[in-house]
């Protein structure tokens, strides 16, 4: 079974505050510790970056913004309303599904 990315980075960030001699192999050269550790090999053109928290810093790692536009189909798929009757807001009957998961862009997972 594939462990998902936030599974996956989980299991890192755990093993790095456990396992001092991973925590400096993945400081020292993070491609290499992830594919010995984790057989997780990340491919070349994705570049890998550890950042190590101190008592002064704190690191805060947002997702790549979308550069992918909604089709006119799909918004009108997602948007959603109120219509008021009487001044009581009748719910869309269109609900909100939950985000799909992020692919890994890691081979190797299993």
């Amino acid at each position: 079974m594939a462990l998902s990315r936030r599974d996956l980075e989980a299991s890192i960030a755990a093993k790095a505050a456990t396992d001092p001699a991973f925590r400096g192999a993945l400081l020292t050269d993070a491609r290499a510790a992830l594919l010995s550790y984790f057989n997780v090999a990340v491919p070349p053109q994705v570049s890998v970056t550890v950042h190590e928290e101190t008592r002064g810093s704190i690191h805060i790692v947002i997702p790549a913004p979308t550069t992918t536009a909604l089709s006119d189909a799909e918004l009108e798929a997602v948007s959603g309303g109120a219509h008021l009757s009487h001044g009581t807001a009748i719910k869309s009957s269109i609900t909100p599904s939950a985000p799909s998961p992020i692919p890994i862009p890691y081979p190797n997972l299993g």
